[in-house]
């Protein structure tokens, strides 16, 4: 699941890239916006499916599936939005 979502995430960031780098302001201002919401949109997407396919595992481990998700989906987002922070202020 991680490498098939990891290669859809390329795909679109590479697609935003090209708009971005070659786009007029308006253009770079909503390709940003929507390349956001849709990577958002399959986070969601990947993070469901996960659930989907662990759920007899979640109702046993539940504490090493909240720690699963802090680690390696929630800390790495908290992370870049703090760095982002900090380089704009």
């Amino acid at each position: 699941i991680l490498m098939t979502f990891g290669i859809l995430f390329g795909l679109i960031l590479s697609m935003a890239n090209i708009f971005i780098a070659f786009g007029e302001n308006q253009t770079i201002v909503i390709t940003i916006k929507i390349t956001l919401i849709t990577l958002a949109i399959l986070l969601l997407i990947r993070i469901g499916r996960s659930l989907f396919l662990t759920r007899q595992y979640f109702s046993r481990h539940t504490f090493h599936f909240l720690l699963y998700l802090c680690a390696l989906e929630i800390a790495p987002v908290a992370l870049l939005v703090r760095f982002l922070t900090l380089m704009k202020g």
